[in-house]
């Protein structure tokens, strides 16, 4: 009777791994069949996504590229202006002055009362 209830146990034992290992195949089939569908939208991406399509996305960065190095260089060339303007109207503000103080200086000396 012990070797029956040992040789119930076994096959029970079988039966649960079996049991577990089918659950297991399932499982992997299931991933199988999602990763193929991912591999398969990525096949159809890449159809879509041609070397023509990266050649014209350089040629559009190139193009985007030079106007901005355009615009750069007006930028420093209305900085450089901006700059010369300023240093012409500070000049000219400090003739203002000397002329000024020349002409005060002129005024004072002639019609003054001595």
């Amino acid at each position: 009777m012990m070797g029956a209830r040992f040789l119930e146990q076994k096959v029970k034992d079988k039966r649960l791994n079996i049991e577990k290992l089918r659950e297991q195949n399932a499982t992997l089939k299931s991933n199988i069949v999602k990763i193929e569908q991912t591999l398969n939208n990525k096949k159809k991406l890449s159809d879509v996504l041609h070397a023509v399509d990266f050649d014209q996305l350089s040629i559009q960065k190139q193009q985007l590229e030079n106007r901005l190095h355009d615009r750069d260089k007006e930028f420093h060339r209305l900085k450089a202006t901006n700059l010369k303007t300023i240093s012409v109207c500070i000049y000219k503000h400090f003739l203002n002055m000397v002329v000024s103080e020349k002409i005060s200086e002129f005024l004072c000396f002639f019609f003054l009362p001595k």
